[in-house]
């Protein structure tokens, strides 16, 4: 079996260029990495360094043993802390990345129930998915909570598990006044209409983008906000219409929320962690999370929760 600590420190030569850099970051002696390092080429049968007179060149196999290793070496870190938390009575602690909408509905409910069992201690980060997920990868997040549009499809990071968690329907958001409009006008019927939306090129303008496309238009968007709020309030004043997720649906006296006919999209919301992370509180804060989605859904008719499997039963994505 390799040694994990000769790992790390091919590792550390690796990102650092050299075996004395490495020996600095690692409070090593050049000599004991020089005699690691060999140690791991006579377990691997192959050479990992081209040791020139002026400097220290990885292999292409040092290389991919490096970038192999780091899940690995990922999981026996998560294990070992386990180990501490039990050995010393410590609560398990779960660091959470999640976006706004996921944290104002999906969080408090589950943070509740996690809270009863007195021995998880959660940290919480908030951002948009697609600068979380990198963060889930290096091993600064636990859990992720993430979404993707169904005309906006996403590669997920390599090495995940995914469960998902809610599926939103996309519906429009009006303001009162406009009863022209019909209880199921058409989106094609739309295509006069000022639009509002979130940042340029987020997914969910890309989706109203292609949405409007199919339909034979290109949206006039005049407003542009990731503050669902800030949405909800310039339609109640007559500014314009807007579609938008199941969870940022925000019913009001000035507001009405309408399914355009023929259209059948949706935004899902999923909850990631790494393959083979140790920590129990994991499955503790998904089954959290799963319960929380079902109420969620049983409250909103243009929410749908997850399905019936078992709460720690994660997918691993197919794409991965």
């Amino acid at each position: 079996m390799l040694n994990p600590t000769h790992l790390q420190t091919l590792r550390m030569v690796v990102a650092e260029g050299s075996f004395a850099g490495a020996a600095r970051t690692l409070g090593y002696t050049a000599s004991a990495v020089s005699q690691q390092i060999a140690t791991l080429e006579e377990e691997v049968g192959f050479p990992l360094f081209d040791r020139r007179a002026r400097a220290t060149v990885a292999t292409p196999e040092a290389l991919m043993l490096a970038d192999e290793s780091a899940e690995v070496l990922g999981m026996l870190e998560d294990l070992g802390s386990l180990v501490g938390d039990i050995a010393h009575g410590r609560r398990s602690h779960v660091v959470i990345g999640s976006f706004p909408s996921a944290s104002e509905h999906l969080l408090p409910r589950a943070l509740t129930a996690l809270r009863r069992s007195g021995r998880v201690a959660v940290e919480l980060h908030e951002d948009e998915p697609q600068r979380l997920l990198p963060s889930l990868v290096d091993r600064q997040l636990d859990l992720v909570l993430a979404y993707e549009y169904d005309l906006v499809p996403l590669r997920w990071p390599g090495g995940m598990l995914r469960d998902t968690l809610l599926s939103e329907e996309l519906v429009l958001v009006a303001p009162a006044s406009r009863t022209s409009l019909g209880e199921r006008p058409r989106l094609a019927d739309l295509a006069d209409e000022v639009w509002m939306c979130t940042a340029l090129d987020s997914d969910g303008s890309v989706c109203l983008e292609r949405a409007c496309a199919a339909a034979g238009f290109v949206p006039n968007v005049a407003f542009r906000s990731n503050d669902y709020d800030v949405v909800h309030r310039l339609v109640g004043a007559g500014h314009g219409v807007a579609l938008v997720p199941g969870m940022a649906v925000r019913p009001a006296p000035d507001i009405r929320v309408l399914r355009p006919e023929g259209l059948d999209l949706f935004r899902h919301v999923s909850v990631l962690r790494r393959g083979g992370a140790a920590k129990p509180a994991l499955s503790a804060m998904d089954a959290a999370l799963r319960d929380s989605a079902h109420a969620l859904a049983a409250e909103a008719d243009w929410l749908t929760g997850p399905s019936t499997r078992d709460a720690d039963a994660w997918l691993r994505d197919s794409r991965d």
